[in-house]
């Protein structure tokens, strides 16, 4: 997955799970952060 498209809502939904401590959301914040570092 090189190009990835998220919506707002969805990214809002992500960030709340991972304030709360959500491994899963954590590691999908982590892959996006990585990706846009590289951009």
């Amino acid at each position: 997955m090189t190009t990835a498209e998220i919506r707002e809502d969805k990214l809002h939904m992500i960030l709340e799970k991972a304030e709360n401590g959500d491994s899963k959301a954590i590691k999908v914040l982590k892959e996006i952060n990585r990706i846009l570092k590289q951009a």
